[in-house]
């Protein structure tokens, strides 16, 4: 068995990688971020689609990562992003299904509309952003395949420890060293290490469940204003810090964003027997790494 990573260079994509290669033969793609040990592949592009198809066999696993992820960017340009995140996607997925491949679909928490908030895998998704609606558009479009081998995953804010790439500690800690940081109390979400959500895939690999949708992220929930406090009395740096406390919809995002973006993971937490790292402790360790950066500045 073959495990296949299209799109291993980002930040959910790269240490999952890492990680799996350890344990499989894993095959990872790039498409602008190159990085050592991946191929290149480009989406909707032939060359690179048949060579990738013609490797993949019945017992392999094909793992969807690739997307246009950036929420305000989606927003700007919704032409360009459904192609990518919806049409391009969906017509891999079809040759994928001609292999009778397994496929794992990476989603995202922005499939719901954030209202109520603490989604189970079962609840209704409704998207009020034009990333979530693209996400949302592929689940549907697997139902309606009928196919019987594949599993959706949906997470929510994900950090990894590197500097390499962007998380939400990480832009909240920059935000609270300027001025004007606002935080809004009833903005609802929840943050997992990246080393929990790889250990969850490992088993979701290894699992014969016919669970179709995983919810794999901590359910420890957090305001955007306990995060703040969190991030703040855990720097160095706290004495620069500060921030306005204020409701959601006075943050000013161009673009609609669910203000309870929380997930809940029962099923899923029973089904692969998973646990996660409590959330004042990743944000501990990320923010002793971030001072150490600063400070060498």
């Amino acid at each position: 068995m073959k495990i296949f990573l299209i799109g291993a260079s980002g930040s959910i994509g790269w240490p999952l990688f890492k990680f799996l290669k350890k344990k499989y033969k894993v095959v990872g793609t790039y498409n602008n971020k190159k990085k050592r040990g991946l191929l290149k592949f480009s989406l909707g592009k032939k060359k690179y689609e048949n060579k990738l198809i013609s490797q993949v066999s019945q017992n392999d696993i094909v793992m969807l990562l690739l997307a246009e992820t950036n929420v305000a960017w989606v927003h700007d340009n919704p032409r360009k992003s459904f192609n990518v995140n919806y049409n391009l996607t969906t017509e891999l997925i079809k040759k994928l299904i001609k292999k009778k491949t397994r496929i794992i679909y990476f989603s995202s928490a922005e499939v719901f509309n954030g209202k109520k908030g603490y989604y189970k895998e079962s609840s209704k998704p409704i998207p009020v952003n034009t990333y979530g609606k693209t996400k949302y558009s592929v689940e549907k479009f697997l139902k309606k395949t009928n196919y019987k081998n594949y599993q959706i995953i949906r997470t929510g804010r994900n950090v990894n420890m590197s500097d390499d790439y962007r998380c939400m500690i990480k832009d909240t800690y920059e935000r609270l060293l300027r001025n004007n940081a606002k935080m809004a109390k009833d903005n609802l979400f929840t943050i997992t290490h990246m080393n929990d959500f790889n250990k969850a895939i490992h088993k979701l690999i290894k699992s014969k469940s016919q669970q179709i949708i995983y919810h794999i992220c901590s359910d420890e929930v957090l305001s955007r204003v306990e995060f703040a406090s969190l991030i703040k009395k855990n720097s160095k740096k706290k004495n620069k810090m500060n921030y306005r406390i204020v409701k959601f919809k006075d943050v000013g995002y161009k673009e609609p964003r669910a203000c309870k973006n929380n997930l809940t993971c029962d099923l899923t937490k029973k089904t692969l027997k998973i646990s996660f790292t409590k959330a004042d402790k990743i944000i501990k360790e990320k923010v002793r790494i971030l001072d150490l950066i600063n400070n060498a500045r």
